[in-house]
Parts: structure tokens; sequence; C-alpha cells
């Protein structure tokens, strides 16, 4: 997004001399309009010269790699958002638009279908600590759905979805949502202190893994006071 762009643009180029240093050579930064933000290296060749193409390719393979490593531990640290593996998501766009018309998000289910999802021990801990839990805090609704191969929890206050939680066989996906971080002020570098596997996804929400029943209880923690 053109907004987000010109808002990580001063940071990343703070971190030049780091980004130099890390790959070895020059990283040009460049804010393209309506595209975002480039990295980029530059290589004098000519692409057209064929007995040249085993060394272009041998340099672009070495500096693919490199820049994979330099993102993930430098960049995406530093500027706080994820690394996600495939697996982590909720909500598609067209889904979270769905909204508007109709507060329901997929078919409804028992909680039970929740945990037939979730094998590992620590994360159906978690799940049941919420099922039980949640409900009891006065003022918003705990509902279960399915959409597609997606089973999850959402809780829900005044026809918005606050909170949700994507069922995984090793793991639940707490989804602290848009509209608990402006409604109640949520902020990042609270969950983070808590809860130090916390990371804000592509639309700027805060996620986490949950993998055990302490995880689950601080998260039950900050809902109960914002909620």
């Amino acid at each position: 997004k053109p907004e987000t762009a010109d808002a990580l643009m001063p940071e990343l180029i703070s971190m030049q001399a780091e980004l130099d240093a890390a790959l070895g050579e020059r990283v040009r930064i460049s804010r393209e309009t309506n595209h975002g933000i480039w990295l980029w290296l530059k290589r004098s060749g000519d692409p057209d010269n064929r007995a040249d193409w085993p060394k272009q390719h041998a340099w672009l393979a070495e500096r693919m790699a490199k820049f994979a490593i330099v993102y993930r531990e430098l960049i995406a640290r530093r500027l706080r958002f994820e690394t996600r593996p495939a697996d982590q998501d909720d909500y598609t766009e067209s889904e979270l638009s769905s909204q508007v018309e109709s507060p329901s998000l997929g078919e409804h289910i028992g909680p039970e279908h929740l945990l037939d999802r979730v094998n590992a021990e620590g994360a159906r801990a978690a799940l049941e600590y919420w099922i039980n839990e949640l409900p009891k805090i006065t003022g918003i609704t705990v509902e279960f759905e399915r959409s597609g191969s997606k089973y999850r929890l959402a809780v829900l206050k005044q026809g918005q979805r606050w909170f949700s939680a994507l069922a995984q066989n090793d793991w639940m996906l707490w989804y602290f949502r848009n509209p608990a971080l402006k409604g109640a002020s949520l902020d990042f570098n609270r969950v983070k202190r808590v809860l130090p596997g916390a990371y804000l996804n592509a639309s700027n929400e805060i996620v986490v893994r949950v993998t055990a029943l302490k995880e689950a209880a601080c998260i039950f923690e900050i809902v109960s006071e914002i909620a």
C-alpha cells in the first residue's frame, strides 16, 4: 500500500549501512509510485550475451539466497512484520468485506469440530481454555465456524470481529483484529512484552502462534481487559 511504503521508506534508508554490510555490496533503495519500495542490486552485463548467462545466473542465485536471509533476519524483524508460512492465513479480503452484509463468515459449527482439528497437547489445552473461559467475559459473543478448510473461533463485540483463532494441527493462531486495535487502542508492544512471538501481519493485525496453555491465559487476560 502506498501509505505503508511511505511510512517504511525512512526506516529502510536508516538501515542502509546494515543492508550493505549484510549483502556485501551497495543496496539501492527506491520508492516507486504505485509499486511500493524496491531494494535492488546493480551488476553490469549484457543479458543478450548467452555466453555470459552462466555467470549472470550464478550471480542472481547467490544474491537471491542472501537477500532471503537478510529479509527474514534483518528487515522483517526490524520493521516488525512477519515472514509467515503459507498456513498462517485467516480471513480472506472478500470474507472481511462481506461483514457489512452479514455478521457470519462461515458455517456455524460446534466447538468439538475445532478440537478435532488440533492434535498437539498444548494447543488443544489452549483451545479448551478459550472455549470454557471466553464466554464468561461480558459484552462479547463467541462463535465457532468453518469456511472451506478453515476452522476458527471468532470473538465478536458489537457485531465486529475483535479477535479470532484459527485451528491448526500443532498450534492455534490467535488474531487481535483491527476493530480491537482501533476500538481499544491496543498497542503491539504491550502484547509483545507478554507474548514475545507476536508479530504484525500484512494487515497490521497482531498475530500469535499459541502452543501452550500459558499463552492462551495471557491472551485471555488481555481480552478481558479491553473487551
